[in-house]
């Protein structure tokens, strides 16, 4: 089975999505799954440098939003050991600076454990992923070659590659995060618990 998922490091249900998908993989180890993770950006066009979060967020989805869509998605993220904390968050980044990271994560085996890494930062711990420094310092934790990672951040590899990723994207309807593909079939409804199970199953049956 291949699955193609399409995240971005600032959105919620990118990493509740991950989490369900790692954990249906777990549960179900008789399927033989290959993930193929790509990188989307939903704001690309926002300043490169990390803004105001709160202001952000109310200017683009309104302050009543706020609160009860962060309580159900910290609800959520706790039923998939996810310590959501929207509240401790200030500075919203530009997702090029961690997706950068990511690349370069994957050319050295660690791209899952790094993305991990970095949504738990931003989400769990409230930390600036559009900082060099932040990015670094985590990469580095994860085993990642720190001078070579230092280096490779300050330059300009893998930027516009991205960029024309999540514009190529976004004309042909990816548009949205998370968005998987299994078997080349687009699912919907990847950050509620059990539909991946549920997908595994189907496919089971009719293998």
């Amino acid at each position: 089975m291949r699955i193609d998922a399409y995240f971005d490091i600032v959105c919620p249900f990118s990493f509740l999505a991950k989490r369900n998908l790692e954990a249906a993989i777990a549960r179900n180890p008789d399927v033989a799954v290959e993930v193929h993770m790509h990188p989307h950006m939903l704001y690309p066009h926002i300043p490169l440098e990390s803004h105001d979060f709160r202001a952000f967020f109310v200017a683009k989805y309104g302050e009543e939003l706020r609160v009860p869509m962060w309580d159900r998605v910290t609800e959520m993220g706790r039923r998939a050991g996810i310590a959501f904390d929207f509240h401790g968050i200030t500075k919203g980044p530009h997702a090029i600076h961690a997706h950068r990271l990511v690349a370069f994560a994957k050319r050295h085996g660690k791209q899952a454990p790094v993305l991990d890494a970095v949504y738990g930062a931003f989400f769990e711990q409230g930390r600036d992923v559009g900082d060099h420094g932040v990015l670094v310092e985590i990469g580095a934790r994860q085993g990642l070659p720190a001078e070579e990672l230092r280096a490779f951040m300050a330059g300009r590899e893998e930027f516009d590659a991205i960029f024309a990723a999540t514009e190529r994207q976004s004309r042909a309807g990816i548009n949205a995060m998370p968005t998987h593909f299994v078997n080349g079939q687009r699912i919907q409804g990847e950050s509620e618990p059990g539909l991946f199970d549920r997908v595994f199953q189907a496919l089971k049956r009719v293998a």
